[in-house]
């Protein structure tokens, strides 16, 4: 069973359109959107393992240019399905 997560981003002022670009690239994301609130992105993700999905946090979003701060969930078990 892949793990899923949802990833919180806070976005720098003026800088979501390249952060938005480098997100799209990165292939464990199956969903983004932007959001109000405390955060400016949510993204929903999904990787075989619990590695797979650090090594996408520490290589692929953490080093994007823009990301003040993220907050990762784990989702532990869907309750309704679409």
């Amino acid at each position: 069973m892949p793990i899923r997560a949802v990833v919180l981003v806070k976005v720098t002022p003026r800088m979501l359109k390249q952060v938005l670009s480098e997100i799209e690239k990165i292939s464990l994301v199956r969903r983004y959107a932007t959001i109000t609130g405390e955060y400016d992105v949510l993204i929903e993700a999904e990787a075989n393992t619990i590695e797979e999905f650090h090594d996408m946090l520490i290589d692929e979003l953490d080093p994007v240019k823009g990301i003040e701060e993220t907050n990762t969930h784990i989702i532990l078990k869907d309750l309704r399905a679409d």
